[in-house]
């Protein structure tokens, strides 16, 4: 029951398109105001940009995961469901130009099941009722305790299903209502909505979050999202009484101490988001735009916001030492450690004397010989960048660089606070470490070399212009004050950068880039690097099964198939009245659609056949003749001479009633590696019926290659045909044999052959 309904769902967002048409109502009319989320597909926009090499990328990765035998078993389903229902369309029917989702429950108790609600203004009511008809028919065929309902209430004709079996509280129903269909998970939720479809008030479009969020996002918008969590607040204190009322009855007194903790702190964390809005729009230029305002409650900006968020939005500046190869950089004059800090101390102030971290912390400084706040905070400015290079595939351990900045507050003060925390890591506690100086650039370069030579980790810093800079390499420090000195390119030459740099020169709270096709192309070479390690998949799988190697396979196609997404740049900007999100992605069409099998061939490459024959025997077993097919080909194609591979993917394709499909892939292996046994091999399966074109294609093979022997061939071919029981094809060709080479020692096989058929007859 579940699975259908999860179908539905599924297909509504797949199938649905975005676009839409001019309408008599908005959807947010529909919705009721008790709503916790809802999604609109319900705005006039541009069409949405087509990626075909993309969606033809992501259907062949679908196509798959037929080699998992739960997805065959799935699929196998639904297909039944949908030939029983003759329906050619699928669950387009379903579909709308506008379409609506919206979650419900969890009101003041947790007791209410959320229920969900599916809206499309359907092209054709006749065909999406038919098309539901059948499923909730074939529903109660396929389980017999549920049971199928229609009701008469108002002027709707409601469709039920529901039985014993079935969650309490839970009930698909649908009603289709002049070109609109409602679908939902809860037949009294969906009776509440139409019996309030008249109505004026009431509507999600009065709510005052509501309002207040919409009116923040940008116009046009292509699909709007709306959460509602004004009931939170409520729902953490009924969830705490109910713990404090259990805690009286079980008079447990651990429990009776965190509850103590949770009144503090819960409250206080409860009321701090009210609402959350976005907006999704496509531009002109190939962009897309996600934009989300988070409404923030009153009482938020004294508990969190002004101690951790209350920062001017600026301007950074740390791309000027960012290196070209920069993968992704995260950059903030938010959450630096001094507003961590400053938030944990609000939150643990009223804590009782004895279960209070901040005197557990004393001792602790004293036995390491560092304070936290004189000799680490006192000297750290709030803006820093956490950045990551391209991930180094030439390295022994491929792995991403990394770097941190910050502003320091006192430059002098911070490099006597680091040199006594390197005093105390090396000299007061042994650290097995040794620290190295170096002057570049008219900077001192500290370097910490680990005892661990082959890890490519040495942790360096500098203080350059009042700014730290802590690599995980040397190299790396010395290039990005290369990068300052402007003697080597920095992140500017990178295209996606410069594309969006006017989205990141905006002032803002929070920064991040990320050079996503450079990232994704890395990471796909080294999870396949990683799959080709046969004994991967066994230490996680074991030896019988290839879930691990299959998993690692299709991760590695889907990292290729994202790099449609090439870049994207975000800020994030934040006051006491909300948090606004502004993230501008680059989007690209892949330039053609890479096959499913590169994997697999590069696996080959690399050694790793046994898997391969192994995940084909899987497949065998599985019953998957075709992706066997394709496994058995890829090893015919490497390995030509062995025969086995070509053997079994011809009886394969011969119990497959594929004749062709093993013959040409003898022929494609024939004109690789040429060898008399495989032409053999070839006319066996060929079973031609005419001797003399047998004659003459292997005339013909062995006059172009000196490795096939004609004689040995028809000899070969000969005998194979009379063991099939074809003596009229074998006297034939061992006559042209005797005939054609009378002083071979073939033909004096053949005349064995001939001699020992007649005393045989």
């Amino acid at each position: 029951m579940m699975r259908i309904f999860s179908y539905l769902l599924i297909a509504g967002l797949i199938f649905t398109p975005f676009s839409f048409a001019a309408q008599d109502r908005e959807f947010d009319r529909i919705i009721t105001d008790d709503a916790l989320l809802f999604i609109n597909n319900d705005s006039p926009h541009s069409p949405k940009p087509e990626f075909p090499n993309f969606d033809a990328s992501m259907q062949k990765l679908v196509e798959t995961f037929g080699d998992f035998l739960e997805w065959q078993l799935l699929k196998r389903e639904w297909d039944a469901i949908g030939d029983a229902l003759a329906l050619p369309d699928g669950l387009s029917p379903l579909k709308g130009d506008r379409w609506a989702f919206a979650v419900f429950g969890l009101g003041e108790t947790v007791s209410q099941i959320p229920s969900i609600l599916y809206i499309a203004e359907v092209n054709d009511p006749a065909a999406a009722g038919q098309l539901l008809n059948g499923l909730f028919e074939k529903a109660t065929e396929l389980h017999l305790p549920l049971k199928r309902e229609e009701d008469q209430y108002l002027d709707f004709t409601i469709q039920s299903l529901y039985g014993p079996g079935m969650i309490p509280g839970l009930s698909l129903a649908y009603s289709l209502h002049d070109h609109l269909l409602f679908l939902c998970s809860s037949k009294p939720q969906l009776i509440h909505i139409l019996e309030n479809l008249d109505l004026e008030e009431g509507k999600i479009e009065d709510n005052p979050d509501y309002q207040t969020v919409l009116s923040q996002l940008p116009k046009p918008r292509h699909c709007t999202l709306f959460c509602n969590l004004s009931s939170i607040p409520d729902i953490a204190n009924g969830i705490l009484s109910s713990l404090k009322a259990l805690q009286l009855l079980n008079e447990d007194e651990d429990l009776e101490k965190a509850l103590d903790i949770a009144d503090m702190i819960v409250p206080k964390l409860s009321k701090i988001v009210k609402a959350i809005g976005a907006a999704y729009q496509n531009t002109n230029d190939g962009h897309y735009i996600t934009t989300t305002y988070i409404h923030l409650h009153p009482e938020a900006n004294e508990s969190l916001i002004a101690p951790l968020f209350g920062k001017k939005p600026a301007s950074f500046s740390f791309d000027q030492y960012l290196p070209r190869k920069t993968g992704s950089f995260y950059a903030a004059n938010i959450f630096s450690l001094n507003d961590i800090w400053n938030v944990v101390k609000h939150f643990i102030t009223d804590l009782p004397e004895d279960q209070n971290p901040l005197n557990q912390l004393n001792e602790v400084e004293e036995q390491i010989g560092l304070s936290l706040e004189n000799d680490i905070l006192s000297w750290m400015g709030d803006e820093w960048c956490v950045a990551r290079m391209v991930m180094d595939l030439n390295s022994v351990i491929p792995t991403n660089r990394v770097v941190f900045m910050m502003k320091v507050a006192d430059q002098n003060k911070a490099e006597a606070a680091l040199a006594k925390i390197q005093s105390v890591l090396i000299e007061k506690h042994q650290a097995p470490i040794t620290a190295e100086t170096e002057d570049y650039r008219y900077s001192k370069i500290t370097t910490y070399r680990l005892p661990i030579p082959i890890l490519p980790v040495s942790p360096s810093w500098c203080i350059k212009d009042g700014m730290l800079l802590l690599t995980s390499d040397a190299s790396l420090l010395r290039e990005m004050l290369d990068v300052k000195a402007g003697s080597t390119g920095g992140i500017e030459r990178n295209r996606y950068f410069r594309e969006l740099k006017d989205a990141a020169a905006k002032p803002s709270n929070f920064l991040s880039f990320q050079d996503t096709e450079s990232e994704f192309y890395t990471y796909r070479e080294a999870l396949r690097r990683v799959s080709s390690i046969s004994e991967l998949g066994k230490e996680f799988g074991g030896e019988e099964t290839m879930i691990p190697f299959m998993l690692m396979d299709r991760g590695a196609y889907l990292l290729t198939c994202l790099q449609v997404l090439k870049g994207n740049v975000q800020t994030i900007s934040i006051d006491e009245k909300a948090i606004v999100s502004r993230k501008e992605t680059i989007q690209r069409d892949l330039r053609s659609t890479p096959s499913v099998d590169t994997m697999l061939r590069y696996k080959l490459s690399l050694g790793a056949k046994g898997e391969i024959v192994k995940l084909g025997d899987w497949l065998v077993e599985k019953g998957d003749a075709d992706r066997a097919i394709r496994i058995y080909a890829i090893l015919s194609e490497f390995y030509p001479s062995d025969l086995k591979y070509l053997s079994r993917l011809s009886d394969i394709c011969l119990q497959e009633g594929k004749r062709d499909k093993a013959v040409n892939a003898y022929e494609q292996a024939l004109e690789t590696a040429p060898s008399t046994e495989l032409l053999i091999e070839l006319e066996n399966v060929r079973q031609s019926t005419d001797a003399e074109e047998i004659i003459a294609r292997v005339k013909r093979e062995a006059e172009q290659t000196a490795r096939i022997d004609e004689t040995e061939a028809l000899l070969g071919i000969a005998l194979a045909r009379y063991e099939a029981g074809d003596e009229d094809i074998a006297k034939a060709v061992l006559t042209s044999l005797i005939q054609r080479f009378p002083d071979s020692t073939a033909a004096e096989k053949a005349n064995e052959a001939l001699e020992k058929e007649k005393e045989t007859n």
